[in-house]
């Protein structure tokens, strides 16, 4: 509808210019009128030689943010042909499948022939998780508008919510129970042992592989080593799909307490559907963004006492700090 009123308002146009050329003698308002009437014929083909020369990327943004921390996402439009483009639409789909929420916006910018436009968008997540920025559904527009041309391909960019601190003391250590239905920890005088085992990924040495595993999940899985000369605390939490942003926050609030205090945690989780505990080990406050970044890959739970049930099938004895959910707090639990 809005491409007849535009295309009614250029008829009009031209009609009044002929006119007024006719009835003043006009050559000047005659040649617009000519000009005006023959830009349909050339802004087609120009459209088309535009819309095949522009880029668009997420150049310059950083990978991580925190919640309820303002966060300025940077979209960089490309235009390597000598055609302007005065029209640029394109859809931004903020998707965080971790929250399970969707925002959508609908955005339109020109840019320059031979040049480029960074456009700046702020958002401010409250959830935590990963944000997938998707860019599609490009087109680009003459300058009247007539024609629409789409602009083939979509562009990804990904960003890990981190979650925020909050006011606690951590005042309760609780060391770790290494010893499991899988592997027994093997220590030597060094106070090397098995702390871990995964999938094998490529470039990962054949001696390390667990044949025994392996042989069982008919896939090969390999064995991590660390240094357990001084005593652990395990941290197990729930991901608990209905307090998901309350226990990434305590989680992340103790992790940094025991890095202030210099002392190791391994950090166990069991996503949705998995009975095997994933965990990660945390020496140093570079170890902590790696954490979170691992855990989103795992889907959220309605259970509320998944992660506890798998580990006491797969852990012997001991004690543990567990987290379940945020009004609960931490807990010292029995395995």
């Amino acid at each position: 509808m809005k491409r007849i009123g535009n295309f009614f308002s250029y008829i009009v146009v031209i009609f009044f210019l002929a006119g007024f050329s006719y009835f003043f003698h006009s050559d000047l308002l005659m040649i617009g009128a000519v000009v005006l009437f023959i830009v349909p014929f050339i802004s087609y083909p120009l459209l088309k030689v535009s819309s095949r020369r522009i880029k668009i990327s997420f150049d310059g943004n950083k990978t991580v943010t925190k919640r309820d921390e303002e966060y300025i996402l940077k979209v960089t439009f490309t235009n390597s042909s000598f055609v302007p483009v005065t029209n640029c639409n394109f859809r931004l789909e903020l998707r965080n499948d971790y929250a399970d929420e969707t925002q959508t916006r609908y955005m339109s910018v020109s840019v320059p022939a031979f040049g480029r436009r960074v456009v700046n968008i702020y958002i401010k997540p409250i959830l935590c998780g990963r944000i997938n920025a998707c860019i599609d559904d490009i087109s680009v527009k003459d300058l009247m508008s007539f024609f629409e041309v789409k602009v083939n391909g979509k562009t990804d960019y990904a960003i890990n919510v981190m979650p925020r601190r909050i006011k606690s003391d951590v005042d309760v250590l609780v060391g770790e129970n290494v010893s499991d239905d899988t592997e027994k920890a093997h220590r030597d005088n060094t106070g090397s042992e098995i702390i871990d085992i995964r999938e094998y990924v490529s470039g990962d040495s054949l001696k390390t592989v667990h044949w025994k595993v392996s042989a069982k999940k008919d896939e090969l899985y390999v064995k991590e080593r660390g240094d357990t000369t001084q005593e652990r605390t395990m941290l197990l939490l729930e991901l608990n799909k209905n307090d998901i942003n309350g226990i990434l926050d305590m989680v992340y609030t103790y992790l940094l307490g025991y890095v202030k205090l210099g002392l190791p945690v391994r950090v166990c989780w069991a996503g949705r559907g998995r009975e095997q505990l994933s965990s990660c080990i945390v020496y140093n406050k570079r170890d902590i963004y790696p954490v979170f970044s691992e855990i989103y890959n795992y889907i959220a739970s309605n259970d509320e006492e998944h992660t506890l049930s798998v580990a006491r099938r797969q852990l012997s004895g001991g004690y543990v700090l567990y987290i379940s959910s945020s009004e609960k707090g931490v807990t010292k639990v029995s395995l």
